[in-house]
């Protein structure tokens, strides 16, 4: 009984789809006419078989499902150290920089 009670809901809210697979799956024309003990146990049986009943509670799952989280927002990067210098990866640059001209050169003896 208490099993029925939990069914119910997929009875009221899905009988076109019940009655779809039952008779797709189970070869069952009137589901008014196989006795009610069966009738929950073959109902119980639809959600593993990709038919109308799975489709409509997949359905339903999908709209009850909590939104998906919102993507993080962007934070600024942390300030710069004063310290560090950034010097354009340039020929040119490098060049002109006192410090690294002294250490990289390019071909220039």
């Amino acid at each position: 009984m208490q099993r029925l009670q939990q069914l119910l809901p997929l009875f009221v809210g899905h009988l076109d789809e019940l009655r779809s697979d039952f008779s797709v799956l189970h070869r069952i024309d009137r589901i008014e006419d196989v006795e009610a003990v069966r009738l929950v146990m073959l109902a119980e049986l639809l959600v593993h078989y990709p038919g109308a009943v799975r489709a409509a509670g997949h359905a339903q799952h999908v709209a009850n499902a909590a939104p998906a989280p919102a993507q993080p927002v962007p934070q600024p990067a942390a300030p710069r150290d004063p310290a560090v210098r950034e010097v354009p990866a340039t020929a040119a640059a490098v060049a002109a920089d006192p410090v690294l001209s002294t250490v990289i050169s390019f071909g220039r003896g």
